[in-house]
C-alpha cells in the first residue's frame, strides 16, 4: 500500500513538473486534493508499518505476555 501510495505521488509531481514546462500556471483543486489524500494514506499506512513492529518487538522481548 505505501509503494502503492509514494507511486501516484511521484506521478502527481511529474505531472506537475510537466505543466510548468509547458507554461501552464497552478494546479486544480482536485490535483491538490488527490497530492493531499495520497500523503495521508502513506502517513497511515507507515504509522501501521510502525505499530506492528513496535509491538512485534515488545512481544519479543517480553516473552509474547
Amino acid at each position: 500500500m505505501l509503494q502503492w501510495a509514494l507511486g501516484i505521488l511521484i506521478a502527481e509531481v511529474d505531472d506537475l513538473r510537466q505543466r510548468r514546462r509547458s507554461g501552464e500556471r497552478g494546479m486544480e483543486t482536485t490535483e491538490v486534493a488527490v497530492i493531499a489524500g495520497v500523503i495521508v494514506v502513506a502517513a497511515v499506512a507507515l504509522a501501521a508499518i510502525l505499530y506492528h513492529v513496535i509491538t512485534a518487538n515488545e512481544s519479543a522481548i517480553t516473552g509474547g505476555s
